[in-house]
Parts: C-alpha cells; structure tokens; sequence
C-alpha cells in the first residue's frame, strides 16, 4: 500500500514544490546535483526517502567474450528543513559500495523540507520518497498543590525524549531523558513551592 500511494502520484521533476508522496526517473551529469523541495503540510509519524540506480556494465563474457568489467556511480542523498534562508541537515546517506541510498525518519515536524541528490558520474536513477501524516508527541500537564503531573503522548515507541523546563522559554534545563516503550508515559514533577511560573516542552530527533 505504501508503494502504490506513491506511484498513483504523478512524476516529480526536480522544479517546483511537492508533497507528501512522489517519485522521479531522471538522470543528473558527473559532479552535479538535483534538489527535490517537499513541503509537508502536516506533521509526518514517519518519512522515507529512497535512491535507486544500476550498475554499468562495461565489459562481460556474454557480451563481447571479454573479462567482466563494471562501473557503478557514487550517487547521494540528503534532507535538510528549509527555514527562511536556513538549511539545518537532518540526515544523509552515501555509501560507496552501493547502488542505492535510504533514509528513514519518524517524528517529523510540518514544514519545509530539501532532498539533494549527488552523483560523481552521468547515470540515471529513481528516486520516491512517502511522509506519512499522523500526531506528534505533544504534553498534556495536570498541576495540584504538591506536583506536576506530565503526561507524554503520541509517542513513538523505541525512540529516545528528552523532558525540558524553562521559566522565560529561552533558558532551558533538561529534567528527565527516557525511551519510550509505550505511546505515552509520565512523569511527576515535585513542586517544591516555587511559585515561579514554568514551562515545559518535550524534544526528540527524527533521525533516531
């Protein structure tokens, strides 16, 4: 079902801006690059990112009776999120033995996003990409007289979160670092008579 959501949708040249889903058979010269923007309208519980090109075969018994020789181009990929005139890297993948690269992310934030292809020779390729929509972690916190009870939703299981505070939103300090097991967990929080106000924000990176 994953694929077919993909290849129902029409090719993607590398101009203009696309969404959640595409593909594109296309072919990039030696030491150039191509740029995909995806713009994820929601938040994504999970995003993939695939490049897939062929060997060339130069030589070959079965094709000119000579010894077996081939090339294979080092081709890349990378996504980064788009703020304003900022890039920030999320991930990469460029191994040189290989003839195709993969990235996998969960938990990604509604925005912006660049994938980059590279390559160090001509060749042709195929590339798809999905981002699945769906809810985020997010904090639901009940406050009494002795505590702070913060419960962590929407959580994806196996990933690590980090629990920060903060009492002016630019300072912030870390209180609790946990791997989920569940799509929820809680926390308690002693109040200790602060009567300052706090906040609170729940961090995690897509990449792990």
């Amino acid at each position: 079902y994953n694929s077919y959501k993909i290849i129902t949708e029409s090719q993607k040249l590398s101009t203009g801006d696309y969404n959640n889903y595409g593909w594109d058979f296309n072919s990039l010269e030696k030491d150039n690059e191509l740029f995909y923007n995806i713009l994820l309208e929601e938040d994504s519980t999970e995003a993939v990112f695939s490049l897939n090109w062929n060997r060339s075969v130069i030589n070959a018994p079965w094709i000119n009776s000579k010894e077996y020789q081939e090339s294979l181009a080092d081709m890349s990929i990378s996504i980064c999120r788009l703020d304003g005139e900022d890039l920030a890297l999320y991930d990469f993948s460029d191994s040189r033995i290989d003839n195709v690269e993969h990235i996998y992310l969960r938990g990604l934030p509604k925005g912006m996003y660049q994938l980059k292809v590279t390559t160090n020779a001509f060749t042709h390729f195929g590339i798809a990409w999905r981002a699945e929509p769906g809810n985020l972690p997010e904090l639901e916190i009940n406050i009494n007289l002795q505590d702070v009870r913060i419960e962590c939703n929407n959580l994806i299981k196996g990933k690590e979160f980090t629990l920060q505070s903060s009492y002016d939103f630019e300072n912030w300090a870390t209180k609790h670092t946990f791997t989920a097991n569940e799509t929820s967990h809680e926390i308690i929080e002693k109040i200790n008579n602060q009567k300052k106000k706090f906040y609170y924000r729940i961090l995690w990176n897509p990449v792990n």
